[in-house]
């Protein structure tokens, strides 16, 4: 038999004779766009690549996810759907963009996510809260593990039906445009992180939850904290506790008292003001003085985030407060404050500077 000269190079090619083991290793370190490239060499490096390409689903606007929604329309759709295990949509508002959420691409995509049967991360975080009670009401997803979500009053009754069918949750995100209660009792047996409006706290059952980190956001410029801080310390495994603050008056070193008196066993403390910007100004005294006596009732806080956004602070001014914390807290380790990071070095014992545009505040 006389083999065409691309027959002879496939026979030759050491793909051939590497088990197809071995080539999924290796396409599971791969970006997805290069295995898009990968997926045009062969019909069996595209059948190994498949599956990496749609298991996280990273789409940036509205017309890309039109296409997608075409491509899971069409006659392989349901076979791609089986591969896809994190969803991330586009945001619904972008400056750059006049395309939009129609409501027909709203009704469009829940079709689609609903066939997602092994899908485990659904991220349908919006700035502006998308009606998708539809897919609510009736998706089930037997291995979903994290699911995000902007609340809609419109859908708050579909949103707990959803909870209650998937008790296989690990971590909860809300956010919200408007004051919502979401009644409960809420119970999710294997949430580890929870992250919602101060107020929402009240509608879960976290007595039994192996919860270890809770984000509380504040919306309501009326806000009080203590509820959610009380409820807060019956969990005893709880190691993270955050804040992230929409409203201009947030007292960091008075909050973190009412946690140190709460939840003194925490090992991570961050307070965020996402958006607000206070101007130029200094450290108080005062202040500096509160946080390192409420330090000192934390003896396993390592981690420590306030932020100022203060733009003209003097840096040899924190790091001397700094300092003095970790005299306090002999735990701590990292200090972010303004978005500027300090790092306490073993080698030289003491506290490295580490500039703002060298690492991302996760």
């Amino acid at each position: 038999m006389v083999l065409t000269r691309r027959a002879a190079a496939a026979a030759r090619s050491i793909i051939r004779w590497l088990p197809n083991e071995i080539l999924a290793i290796v396409m599971h370190h791969l970006s997805v766009a290069e295995l898009c490239k990968i997926s045009l060499v062969s019909r069996l490096l595209h059948n190994i690549a498949t599956p990496f390409i749609y298991r996280c689903l990273e789409i940036s606007n509205i017309p890309q996810l039109k296409m997608f929604i075409r491509s899971m329309n069409n006659g392989t759709g349901t076979l791609l759907s089986l591969h896809v295990r994190e969803f991330n949509p586009p945001d619904n508002y972008d400056a750059l963009q006049s395309c939009t959420y129609t409501p027909a691409i709203v009704k469009d995509l829940m079709t689609v996510v609903s066939r997602f049967s092994h899908l485990e991360t659904l991220n349908l975080l919006y700035t502006t809260a998308i009606n998708f009670s539809e897919l609510l009401e009736r998706a089930s997803f037997p291995r979903l593990t994290s699911f995000q979500y902007t609340l809609h009053s419109a859908d708050c009754a579909s949103v707990i039906s959803f909870l209650r069918r998937h008790s296989t949750l690990k971590k909860l995100t809300f956010l919200e445009n408007e004051r919502l209660n979401l009644p409960g009792p809420i119970h999710l047996p294997h949430l580890r992180e929870l992250n919602v409006p101060h107020n929402h706290y009240a509608s879960f059952v976290l007595d039994d939850v192996p919860l270890t980190s809770a984000t509380v956001m504040i919306y309501d410029p009326n806000f009080n904290l203590e509820p959610t801080w009380r409820l807060l310390r019956t969990i005893p495994q709880l190691r993270a506790v955050g804040v992230i603050c929409g409203v201009q008056h947030f007292d960091d070193a008075a909050e973190l008292g009412k946690v140190a008196a709460h939840i003194p066993h925490i090992e991570a403390f961050s307070a965020r003001r996402p958006g607000l910007n206070f101007g130029p100004g200094t450290l108080l005294s005062s202040d500096a003085e509160a946080i390192a006596a409420h330090l000192k009732k934390l003896p396993s806080l390592s981690y420590l985030e306030l932020d100022s956004h203060f733009d003209e602070l003097d840096l040899d001014e924190i790091e001397e407060e700094i300092r003095r914390w970790s005299d306090e807290c002999e735990t701590l380790v990292e200090v972010i404050f303004n978005g500027q990071k300090w790092k306490w070095d073993n080698e030289v014992e003491d506290w490295t500077f580490t500039p703002r545009e060298a690492y991302i505040v996760t």
